[in-house]
This record gives structure tokens, C-alpha cells and sequence, in this order.
């Protein structure tokens, strides 16, 4: 099987058949390399996707002093550093703890403690 360098070489000359071989190659590997960074699939196809237009259009040097698939992986790696920069900060959601349950609690103690609880789970849900 061809280690990738060969069909971007040939891409690069102009055979649109060397990218086809480089997403079927590398396609699955990359998306799950870029998933164990974003944590999500739908996500990493996405930015996957991103990676091969990125090679396709600008059409970067390669310069082999690394492996090919190192490469396009660090690429890969690049693209989800920058989604991941580009993302909005998760909020912050403010816990006043709640002593525990006890079975001893009158309701009207753990009616409070539940309306704390559900107030917290809606901030942070907003």
C-alpha cells in the first residue's frame, strides 16, 4: 500500500486520484486522532474533512523529515488546536454545598435542599 507521500507527490503534479487516495487512506485514523482531542465524532469528521481541504487547496510542503502520516496528523492536531481555541469558554456554575441527604431530614429540610439542587442544575444548564 502507498505511504501517502507518493500520492501527494502526485497530487501535487496535478492527479486528482492522489488526494482521493490519501482520504480513503488516512480518513478513519485522522478522525479518531482529532476525536481523542474534541471528544466529539460528528465534530472530528468535520474537522477532518477540514484537514484534507486545507491540503487540497493550499496545498502545503511536505518536506519529508517526518513520516507522511505524521504530517497530515500534526496538521490534524493544528486544526483542532484551533477549533478548540475558537470555542466558547463553558460557563462556570457557582456550588454552594448542600450538606448531605439524611434520612433524620424533615421534608420541609429536603424540600430546600431539592429547590437548591434544581436551581443550580438550571444555571448551569443556561
Amino acid at each position: 500500500m502507498d505511504n501517502g507521500a507518493s500520492s501527494y507527490r502526485r497530487f501535487l503534479n496535478g492527479d486528482d486520484n492522489g488526494l482521493a487516495e490519501i482520504i480513503r487512506q488516512y480518513n478513519t485514523g485522522l478522525t479518531l486522532y482529532i476525536n481523542s482531542f474534541v471528544g466529539n465524532i460528528s465534530v472530528a469528521d468535520e474537522l477532518s474533512e477540514e484537514v484534507f481541504v486545507k491540503i487540497g487547496v493550499k496545498r502545503p510542503r511536505f518536506s519529508e523529515k517526518s513520516t507522511f502520516k505524521t504530517w497530515l496528523y500534526a496538521i490534524g492536531r493544528n486544526v483542532a488546536s484551533d477549533h478548540l481555541r475558537k470555542r466558547p469558554k463553558p460557563k462556570v456554575c457557582r456550588w454552594t454545598r448542600v450538606s448531605h441527604w439524611q434520612a433524620s431530614s424533615s421534608p420541609k429540610q429536603m424540600y430546600s435542599k431539592t429547590r437548591k439542587i434544581r436551581s443550580f442544575i438550571r444555571q448551569c444548564k443556561n
